[in-house]
């Protein structure tokens, strides 16, 4: 049970980190800097799944199920945390709007 809800808030902080993207990737105007921006999140999905996995398979059992599930959650909570510093204090090369 305790894995479920591990998963389940996983999947709500993730709702949350795509929103966080997707607010933080219509900052950019620069095409370079979105391509950036799209890749660091997909690198960092890469990273989280593979750690995460690791933890699961090894040894591959119900308590290892659920050590990845907090894996997951916990790794998610810090990506919007820094999600949230990068599109509050990132600042995009735009030109001024006249």
């Amino acid at each position: 049970m305790i894995g479920d809800c591990l998963m389940e808030l996983s999947e709500a902080v993730d709702r949350e980190i795509s929103a966080a993207v997707a607010t933080g990737e219509e900052r950019y105007c620069v095409a370079e800097d979105r391509a950036d921006y799209r890749q660091s999140h997909a690198d960092w999905l890469a990273y989280r799944q593979r750690l995460c996995d690791l933890v699961e398979r090894s040894p591959d059992n119900t308590p290892s199920w659920v050590n990845s599930a907090a894996c997951r959650l916990e790794l998610g909570r810090q990506r919007l945390s820094s999600l949230k510093y990068t599109n509050e204090y990132g600042s995009p090369r735009c030109a001024a709007e006249e």
